[in-house]
This record gives C-alpha cells, sequence and structure tokens, in this order.
C-alpha cells in the first residue's frame, strides 16, 4: 500500500506538472505564430489543473511537510497561469505582436523553474514518507503477539486480543522464544518486577504467537482456565481452552475470533468468548 501511495503522489504531482508546462508551451506557441490553435493545451490545463492539483491535496493529508510543498505548487501554478493569461491577453489584443520573439517573460519562467524544484521535493518527500512506512513495517514484522486477557467468573467474561502479523517466521520465533523465557524466568525469580506484576493482577494474562501457542500465562489466568501455567505454555490455546461454545457446540478455529485477528492482522475486541 505504501508503494502504491508514493506511486499515485507521484503520478499525480508530475501530472500536474505536465499540464503547466503544456499550458506555458500553448501561450509561447500562440504568441510566436498568433495562431490560436496553439492555445488548446493551455485550455486543457485551466480545465484539468485545478481538480489535478485537488486530487494531490487529498493524497498528502498526514503529512505535514507534503502538505506544505503542495500548498507551494498550488500558489505557484495560480501565479504562472496568471501570467500566461496576461500574456494571451496582449497576444489576442495585438499588444505582443510587434516582437513576438520575447516569448515569456524572465518571471514566468522563474515561476516555472521553482515549480519543477517543488513537484521534485514532493516526490523526494513521498520516498521518504514511504521508506519510513517500510522501516516501521519491517520493525512490527519482528513482533508476533496476540495478548489476550481473561476476566469474569467460570471464564465467562472479558476478553481483549490484538495482534500484529509477522512475515517473518525467524522473527517470530525469536520473539516467541524471548516472550517464554521471559515468562518462565519471571514466573521463577521470587521479588522480579514481572513477576510481581503478573502474580498480583486480578485479570487473567496470556500472550498467544501468530501459530496460536501460548507462550506465556500468570497465575490467575491458568486458575481460571483450571490449568497451571506449565500445562498451557507451549500448547495450541484454541485446542486447549477455546474448542467448544457455551452450549457445549463445537467451535471451529476457523470460526474463532483470534484465529480471524491472526489471519487478517486486525485488532478484534470481544466480550462473549467462553473458555
Amino acid at each position: 500500500q505504501a508503494v502504491v501511495h508514493a506511486n499515485e503522489v507521484q503520478g499525480s504531482s508530475e501530472g500536474a506538472l505536465t499540464l503547466l508546462i503544456d499550458a506555458e508551451t500553448g501561450v509561447r506557441g500562440y504568441q510566436a505564430t498568433g495562431e490560436v490553435s496553439f492555445l488548446e493545451p493551455y485550455d486543457l490545463a485551466l480545465a484539468e489543473l485545478p481538480s489535478s492539483l485537488s486530487a494531490l491535496s487529498v493524497l498528502v493529508v498526514g503529512e505535514p511537510a507534503q502538505v506544505t510543498r503542495v500548498h507551494q505548487v498550488e500558489n505557484l501554478t495560480a501565479s504562472e497561469l496568471a501570467t500566461l493569461a496576461s500574456l494571451r491577453e496582449q497576444e489576442a489584443i495585438g499588444a505582443g505582436r510587434n516582437d513576438r520573439s520575447l516569448g515569456l517573460d524572465a518571471t514566468g519562467k522563474s515561476t516555472m523553474n521553482i515549480v519543477r524544484g517543488k513537484v521534485t521535493a514532493i516526490e523526494d518527500g513521498e520516498t521518504q514518507v514511504q521508506q519510513a512506512r517500510q522501516a516501521q513495517y519491517h520493525e512490527l514484522e519482528n513482533l508476533a503477539l496476540i495478548i489476550i486477557v481473561i476476566g469474569g467468573l467460570g471464564g465467562l467474561g472479558g476478553l481483549v486480543f490484538a495482534l500484529v502479523l509477522t512475515a517473518s517466521e525467524e522473527g517470530r520465533r525469536r520473539a516467541e522464544a524471548d516472550l517464554t523465557s521471559q515468562a518462565l524466568r519471571a514466573s521463577e525469580e521470587d521479588g522480579s518486577h514481572n513477576a510481581l506484576l503478573l502474580a498480583s493482577s486480578a485479570e487473567g494474562i496470556a500472550t498467544v504467537g501468530a501459530d496460536g501457542v501460548c507462550t506465556s500465562m500468570n497465575p490467575t489466568g491458568a486458575k481460571m482456565l483450571g490449568y497451571q501455567p506449565n500445562e498451557v505454555i507451549g500448547h495450541e490455546m484454541h485446542q486447549l481452552v477455546h474448542h467448544h461454545h457455551g452450549d457445549g457446540s463445537p467451535y471451529p478455529a476457523a470460526s474463532c475470533k483470534i484465529t480471524f485477528a491472526a489471519v487478517s492482522a486486525q485488532e478484534c475486541r470481544v466480550d462473549y468468548e467462553v473458555f
């Protein structure tokens, strides 16, 4: 999606620049020859530039630096179009016919150079945004964790889980191994901060990897489910404690909300599950 968005921004900015260049070329041709047919690109640019720049503005919403650059391009475009309109009018009334070789003045050429620079800055800025998004994605690839909080009596009640799905099996295994090791250390080391937090929590807390295997569970959660923590850790949670609905009917993993989160990589919150 980041690549597609970057391509859209770059394509939109290039499209707007092309329209403005065509408008300049059309007026230049009209000035040089007096032929009205040369104004067709100019007229087309007048019709399409507003929507083109508007679409570009929408694409960069949420990126302050890009919004500023697009706003600058809009102002410069308006200034250049005003210059072109003035030159066209001069030619139409015959004021420019004494010296058609002059073409666009230095101010107009300078404005166009600035516009080109701003469009290049937008494209470079979008490349930087894309790289930042990809870096965030790769950072998240090393996390594969479902956090489950179980509350209520008899295992019936609150369930909250969220998933960041990894595309890196190696990263997932490292993350799960680290979490398991940390959880076991926390439960074994008397006085450790993490162990105290987990042991004193009134909520059942478990961590589950993207493959559905439990990597840690605090004593409260294990007690709610009728197990000791070491009897749950390393086992597939759905098959162990989530395989049936409250009415006793089978609960296929394909219908499980936790499985849905793992497959879709979307956060999911429910409060009616039974364990």
